[in-house]
């Protein structure tokens, strides 16, 4: 056996040839992302979307492209997804824009020497409404679409901040009543999900705070007269909050 293992090592020895074994270095993708989480901003007023500012979360491909020959790259978002756009804005800069609320599934892609280099990132969009009514007797409902529209997880809480104002009919006089009102969170088939109380002086105002851990149905947010007749402003701050289940943040991405 020992004529066959020299044989061997003659044969390795003249396929390396002289000096150190050549490895081709093989590109990988490198991805730098400060940040996978982001909230929608909705602007209300007396009922009517008047704003909404989306989530841009930004991607950067500027390693991958100084490492390798990269033919194309990218981002996919899942079929199902609307209200996102993703936009190049040079220099290996991606920016992505969420117009809703809820959990998505994100492939950052390079093309190089015609294999295709990917990441899967989960991404975390939440929703903030500011809703407004200023001198109502009869205030509207704001209703929360709590199921994302791309059909993903339901979000896992839906916290509130109502305040109902009773301005003075006389600026810094008074002249005014006092308001009794009634709030109440409701599910899509009106079933009352919490409740609250609260008589508002003139010149005055009264906020209730709660948080609701709910199913993915829609919600109504109402504000009813018990007694008085005063007009009031209403002030709403809702959020609409998703697990916190994203990918975390890259810093410097290591070789994937």
């Amino acid at each position: 056996m020992r004529p066959t293992l020299a044989c061997l090592l003659v044969v390795l020895a003249s396929l390396v040839g002289p000096g150190c074994l050549q490895v081709e270095e093989q590109p990988f993708l490198r991805v730098v992302f400060e940040s996978t989480n982001g909230t929608v901003v909705e602007t209300f007023q007396d009922g009517e979307l008047v704003e909404r500012q989306p989530a841009v979360l930004t991607f950067d491909f500027s390693q991958t492209l100084e490492q390798a020959d990269v033919v194309a790259y990218g981002v996919e978002v899942e079929d199902s997804t609307v209200g996102v756009d993703v936009e190049d804005g040079g220099e290996g800069l991606l920016e992505v824009t969420f117009g809703h609320h809820g959990m998505h599934e994100v492939v950052l892609y390079a093309d190089v020497g015609g294999d295709r280099l990917t990441k899967e990132v989960i991404v975390r969009i939440e929703l903030v409404m500011h809703w407004t009514e200023n001198g109502t007797n009869d205030p509207l409902p704001a209703i929360v679409q709590m199921m994302p529209r791309n059909g993903g997880s339901p979000p896992v809480a839906l916290n509130v901040e109502s305040t109902v104002e009773n301005p003075a009919l006389i600026d810094n006089l008074g002249g005014g009543q006092e308001v009794e009102v009634r709030w109440s969170l409701e599910d899509e088939t009106h079933g009352v999900c919490q409740t609250n109380r609260a008589t508002v002086q003139d010149n005055d105002a009264v906020t209730w705070r709660t948080a609701h851990f709910s199913s993915p149905e829609s919600h109504e947010l109402r504000v009813a007269y018990e007694a008085g007749q005063d007009a009031v402003n209403v002030h709403h701050r809702i959020e609409v909050l998703h697990e916190a289940v994203e990918t975390a943040p890259s810093g410097q991405q290591q070789p994937s």
